[in-house]
């Protein structure tokens, strides 16, 4: 049978086998196939000289691309180690701000179990789950083995969508540790009076304090990096640049009486120093001593000494955050607006944050109570006459 009535005989996209030619037209060792994925024509070679195996490689190829499976030549042969790259790799081009401590725990946690040449399709969901439980023993938190398997997983969905790999383990993420801690208002003044006594040479820390509470903000990356050219007092808004923030979006905050009074008083000390010669770019900075008009990176001691000092040990400065965001909700804001002011992206990590103390169901019961009072002085039921 000649090759044209062999090429008459297979029928429209059921690909094709052959053994390609070298420069002097012989036939190289191993078979090869050609095939149609994603409306490309893919050419792989089976590393087999048996004919069998090269029909046994084009079989599994058509069957997946009739099933809608984009299959490239390079299916099944993604390293753990670039899979992961290219999550990495998207994170810092999207600018998020977490992707040198997510690098440091795929180094320290995720290749120590799963070395990083693994390939990702030899990876079992048995072995994901040993992987959770290993961690587990080590006493790493929910929080933390979630966002180890969030790498993981959106490395195999990447690879799935991309045609290198034809499936994934299932990778369900544990339930969060939701740290029910806030502060009362009069817990709160008490961590501040407690500040002011222990740390009378730095009045700075008081304010930024009170304005991380009142707006809800993170403090690192969003209060402390805070600069002059940021706040326009005139329109009565603070501008969050994008990239400036962990989900790297930016947003525009309108200020409330209690910022606009702080952010007077920073802006106020800012042209002291200016008069003084020190140009201070931030907000929030040190007023005295040799740093006068640096940013200030941190308070962490003074403010755990503080709490220690107000009879309110282990308070985070995250809990601030959420008492913030909890006072919003309170005062009858929606949760939508809320999420813009702290800057949540998702409701699932919001709703950790909105918590219901005792003090706010009391509340609801006096509402109920008030409620029924009131129904009860509506005019009572009058029985209908027997006819």
């Amino acid at each position: 049978m000649s090759a044209e009535q062999k090429k008459a005989q297979r029928g429209k996209g059921t690909g094709s086998i052959f053994k390609p030619l070298n420069s002097e037209g012989v036939p190289r060792k191993y078979w090869c196939i050609a095939y149609m994925s994603g409306g490309i024509r893919r050419y792989e070679s089976s590393r087999s000289v048996l004919k069998e195996d090269a029909q046994r490689l084009l079989a599994q190829r058509l069957g997946d691309s009739a099933k809608g499976i984009v299959v490239t030549p390079q299916v099944g042969k993604l390293t753990l180690l670039e899979g992961v790259k290219a999550v990495l790799d998207q994170q810092r081009q999207e600018g998020v701000k977490s992707v040198v401590d997510n690098e440091r725990f795929v180094q320290r946690h995720v290749y120590k179990f799963f070395p990083s040449s693994r390939l990702m399709s030899t990876i079992t969901t048995a072995e994901v789950r040993d992987y959770i439980t290993h961690r587990q023993r080590q006493k790493a938190a929910n929080g933390t083995i979630n966002r180890e398997l969030e790498i993981l997983r959106q490395a195999f969905t990447k690879a799935a969508r991309g045609g290198r790999l034809l499936g994934q383990p299932d990778i369900t993420l544990l339930p969060g540790n939701v740290r029910e801690v806030f502060f009362e208002p009069e817990e709160f003044e008490s961590v501040l009076a407690a500040l002011r006594e222990k740390y009378p040479q730095f009045p700075e820390y008081v304010p930024i304090l009170q304005f991380t509470c009142a707006t809800g903000w993170r403090m690192t990356s969003e209060v402390l990096s805070l600069e002059v050219s940021q706040v326009d007092m005139a329109e009565g808004i603070v501008t969050l640049r994008i990239g400036s923030t962990k989900s790297g979006k930016g947003r525009i905050v309108p200020m409330t009486e209690e910022t606009r009074r702080i952010l007077t008083e920073q802006l106020k000390s800012v042209e002291t120093l200016k008069k003084e010669g020190i140009i201070c770019p931030y907000v929030f900075h040190r007023t005295h001593g040799k740093k006068r008009g640096q940013r200030i990176k941190t308070m962490r001691i003074a403010y755990t000494k503080a709490v220690e000092a107000a009879g309110l040990p282990h308070r985070t400065f995250h809990d601030i955050r959420r008492t913030g965001i909890r006072d919003m909700i309170r005062a009858g804001n929606s949760e939508a607006v809320t999420m813009k002011f702290s800057g949540h992206t998702t409701r699932a990590v919001f709703d950790r944050y909105n918590i219901t103390s005792v003090q706010d169901m009391r509340v609801a019961a006096a509402r109920m109570d008030a409620y029924k009072k009131k129904r009860s002085a509506v005019l009572p039921f009058k029985k209908r006459a027997a006819k």
